[in-house]
């Protein structure tokens, strides 16, 4: 298992497999399986991301020619799609109401009406990311437990570094609230960086806020 998300319908999402990954989603006791015709990662352990806008869903994807988002719209008469651009590490739905990813080239993309435009953003971008109504990222750098906020002038400031190994998912909430999930464990903070909970477990390492 690798990327889960929420959508506007209260399914459940989740992103399987690597060369030949399928989204297996869950909904009122019942589970389906989406194949897609152009989809795929490389082995790494912190690729395979999800996000939902509406009824659609957005996989990463970066293997052979596939390389930017695979879209699953599953609304009645929904279709399968791609939007080709770059091999993408992380999507998400920016706090704005946008989909955003961010590439291997170290470039910020957002996507309308399937298609993807390169977002002046500070730089290095991280490899797992979340922004705010502002474009402000939060993210972080998979092997480093530390968020990091970067705004699109440059400023940035950063949470203490957690004591949690391989770094795999980053979620903002609405309210603020950011959470950060490794292999061993999630941190819970705010965007003053105060900590609020952490705790250290076994796990996949991938999480979500729900839709919103």
């Amino acid at each position: 298992m690798r990327g889960i998300v929420e959508d506007a319908a209260g399914r459940i999402h989740i992103f399987v497999g690597t060369f030949s990954p399928f989204l297996l989603s869950y909904h009122q006791g019942q589970w389906t399986r989406s194949d897609h015709y152009q989809w795929g990662i490389p082995n790494v352990t912190f690729y395979g991301h999800l996000a939902a806008k509406n009824n659609t869903v957005f996989a990463t994807s970066g293997i052979g020619v596939a390389k930017g988002l695979a879209t699953f719209d599953l609304s009645p008469g929904g279709a399968q799609s791609f939007v080709s651009f770059r091999n993408t590490s992380d999507v998400t739905l920016g706090l704005d109401g946008n989909i955003y990813a961010i590439s291997e080239d170290d470039e910020l993309y957002v996507v309308t009406d399937g298609e993807a435009a390169a977002v002046p953003h500070y730089s290095p971008l991280p490899d797992l990311f979340t922004l705010d109504e502002s474009l402000d990222i939060y993210g972080v750098w998979s092997q480093i437990s530390q968020v990091h906020r970067l705004s699109q002038g440059g400023e940035s400031s950063s949470s203490p570094q957690y004591a949690l190994f391989n770094a795999k998912d980053i979620d903002l909430a609405p309210d603020g609230l950011i959470v950060l999930c490794a292999e061993t464990g999630f941190a819970v903070t705010n965007r003053e960086f105060e900590q609020i909970y952490v705790k250290e477990l076994a796990m996949s390492g991938f999480c979500s806020f729900g839709y919103h």
